[in-house]
């Protein structure tokens, strides 16, 4: 007689449209996932066949069968029934679903390189040119006193060794101008 089947197997269902039938070499249903009462009854479905075989496809259904073999007896028959239309269904649907994901995925990834590059386009040009407006501000008030900090030998950098050049030689000739004037205050003061 055939085994006893698992609980497992006993609770399956596997989509939608499918359907699993069990029975031993005498026709008995031993399992049916779509009709608990016909476990039990003698069903015409029994195949003596070896192995798997393909029956034909009726309203979208296919059954295949294939033989039970314990000892190099064959004990019975699975039969599977399934829908093809709703394996194509499904085939799409996962498709679809991992088009999905793929094209957020990339969206995602496309967002979070423009923000990198955002983030160091505004770290590489912003800042210094910050710096050098607030340097700008400072000579506006009359301070000469300090120096635009960018080492870096791009343009920004060029410009900046420039503009400290310029802040140098304009803080040079103010204080020759101090001591001209200075100068000139003590010749008129002597000379009175």
């Amino acid at each position: 007689m055939f085994p006893i089947i698992p609980s497992s197997i006993k609770k399956c269902r596997l989509s939608h449209s499918s359907i699993i039938h069990i029975s031993d070499v005498y026709g008995k249903v031993l399992y049916d996932s779509d009709n608990s009462e016909e476990i039990g009854k003698t069903t015409e479905l029994s195949s003596q066949m070896y192995g798997l075989s393909v029956n034909e496809s009726t309203e979208g259904n296919s059954r295949y069968s294939f033989s039970v073999i314990l000892d190099n007896q064959i004990v019975g028959t699975v039969f599977l029934t399934y829908n093809e239309y709703w394996v194509v269904e499904n085939a799409i649907r996962k498709i679809l679903t991992l088009l999905f994901l793929c094209l957020s995925l990339g969206i995602i990834t496309f967002i979070l390189t423009m923000g990198f590059s955002v983030w160091l386009l505004s770290r590489s040009i912003l800042v210094p040119l910050k710096e050098l407006k607030e340097a700008t501000e400072k000579i506006a008030e009359g301070n000469l006193d300090f120096t635009v900090k960018y080492a870096k030998n791009d343009e920004i950098g060029r410009f900046s060794q420039t503009f400290n050049a310029m802040k140098d030689r304009l803080k040079d000739s103010l204080e020759k101008q101090q001591q001209e004037e200075n100068s000139r205050k003590e010749l008129v003061t002597s000379i009175h």
